[in-house]
């Protein structure tokens, strides 16, 4: 299958999140402007003499939102890791908004615009919820981006996630469910140019997915973020992306629109056949 291309419009004004959830109409101009923001090229990683990705290379444009699918140990979370610098490459490179990540410490990645919600909980879980929050803005800061813009954004977004109530909680205190909503909303404060989900769903009924995907769909709109999504919940992840990469055994198989991955046989073949028509 072959990937085509969609560019998602981006909004000039800092419109709130509960604004109407219509998809922007891109157009061509839109379209040529919109650039790479993370580029995976021939990236290869080794676990000591295991290769866990082999040569991987697609490319995700400033307002798209994708998934990456496979079976487990296809190599989706290492290709996050590598993206987040904290796993070396053994070849190829990753860009993040046009410049390359070798070399850099995974610290100073949210400077170049990412975030990431990693796969098991990350919160400082001794914290209430409005101070884990607030750390999220310090790469903003340290960018001198304007406090008043970033505390409207902030509650724009603690709104958005429904998560008024529970500001003074501690992290510790929450369920699972409400911590990815917490740790969502962390990664959506940063103003990620890039953002990476691994199994954002995780614990999550599909009342909260659909906010979820909602808060998602509007930051997009706002920000321009482009986002890629890791999710074994396949069902509720075709109606939101437009793009799909599909690795198997640490290689790429397939790539295109969910309508051609889902119908590609190669897929089928090596992602446990029906479960990927789950809900189609």
């Amino acid at each position: 299958a072959k990937i085509r291309p969609v560019a998602t419009g981006r909004d000039s004004t800092h419109s709130m999140l509960h604004s109407s959830s219509a998809p922007a109409t891109p157009n061509a101009a839109s379209h040529a402007e919109s650039m790479a923001v993370l580029v995976f090229e021939s990236v290869s990683v080794y676990y000591g003499g295991i290769q866990a990705l082999d040569a991987v290379s697609f490319e995700l444009r400033a307002g798209q939102q994708a998934a990456l699918i496979g079976p487990n140990g296809a190599g989706k979370s290492s290709l996050f890791h590598a993206a987040a610098a904290t796993v070396p490459l053994a070849q190829g490179d990753i860009r993040i908004m046009g410049q390359s990540i070798k070399g850099l410490p995974s610290h100073a990645l949210a400077g170049l615009g990412l975030a990431r919600m990693s796969q098991h909980a990350s919160l400082f879980h001794r914290l209430n919820v409005s101070d884990n929050l607030k750390l999220a803005t310090q790469p903003l800061r340290a960018q001198r981006k304007p406090v008043r813009r970033m505390e409207e954004w902030r509650s724009t977004v603690i709104d958005a996630l429904d998560l008024q109530s529970d500001l003074n909680r501690t992290a510790e205190s929450l369920p699972l469910a409400l911590q990815r909503r917490v740790e969502l909303a962390r990664c959506m404060i940063a103003q990620p140019s890039v953002l990476l989900l691994d199994e954002p769903a995780a614990g999550q009924t599909l009342a909260d997915w659909q906010a979820m995907a909602q808060a998602l769909h509007q930051m997009r709109r706002v920000l321009g973020t482009a986002v890629l999504i890791i999710e074994h919940r396949l069902q509720w992840l075709w109606a939101m992306c437009e793009l799909c990469w599909v690795l198997d055994q640490g290689r790429l198989i397939a790539q295109g629109t969910p309508d051609e991955v889902r119908n590609c046989p190669s897929v089928i073949a090596a992602y446990l056949g029906d479960a990927l028509h789950e809900g189609s």
